[in-house]
């Protein structure tokens, strides 16, 4: 199994002990599971965790939230290396114009 192999296992684990609640830790697990399977080519189910990662935050935090600009750029990705340029530009399209603080950067 490798890092990346355990780690995606080690973060299902922990939103699964968190009994997939709304909470923004929760999300952010989400969207840590979709990376993993981004890096691991595993397409399909990172656009399935991204997205759940999405709506999760648009509800905890509101559609245009500084919080879902990382997601939004993410997912695009996904669905750039699926071919759907699309989908891609309409989110990054989304993610440009959501104003980011400073102190989210880091």
């Amino acid at each position: 199994m490798s890092k990346l192999e355990k780690a995606l296992q080690t973060s299902r684990e922990s939103a699964a002990k968190r009994g997939l609640s709304e909470s923004a830790e929760v999300a952010e697990s989400l969207h840590n599971i979709g990376r993993m399977n981004f890096l691991l080519r595993q397409f399909d189910t990172a656009l399935t965790y991204y997205q759940e990662a999405l709506a999760m935050h648009e509800r905890l935090h509101g559609i245009d939230a500084p919080e879902n600009a990382m997601t939004m750029q993410h997912l695009a990705a996904t669905y750039r290396e699926k071919g759907d340029i699309a989908k891609a530009y309409v989110l990054l399209e989304r993610a440009s114009n959501i104003s980011v603080p400073v102190d989210m950067m880091a």
